[in-house]
């Protein structure tokens, strides 16, 4: 349903993003492979939270704006970014399994909220 608004918003609404999704790491490729399924046009960037994957997509794409729609990452990866995302000015955040927030004093959730 979440890839269908997006796709919605991109097509009609002309929003392109940025967007922000944040899921569980075991569900990472599941969200990749389904927009590249259900929304091939969407430029998605899927940022591992390993510092060898995250330090090129956040210096190359994320800080010098270059163009996305989605940005895809784990909930340690939004973390240990946190500095270079919550600087943007996202559409939408998307949560997977949004229930990790409801403790509004955890740490995640204040990061979240940042964004």
């Amino acid at each position: 349903m979440t890839i269908a608004m997006l796709g919605f918003l991109k097509e009609y609404k002309n929003v392109t993003g940025p967007h922000l999704i944040m899921a569980p790491k075991s569900t990472l490729g599941n969200w990749y492979k389904e927009f590249k399924r259900w929304f091939p046009s969407c430029n998605v960037i899927l940022m591992q939270g390993r510092v060898e994957h995250r330090t090129p997509i956040l210096n190359d794409i994320v800080k010098k704006k270059n163009k996305f729609d989605v940005l895809l990452t784990s909930y340690v990866g939004a973390n240990l970014a946190r500095s270079v995302l919550k600087k943007l000015k996202w559409h939408f955040v998307v949560i997977d399994e949004a229930h990790r927030i409801k403790n509004d004093q955890s740490y995640f959730s204040q990061n979240v909220r940042m964004f």
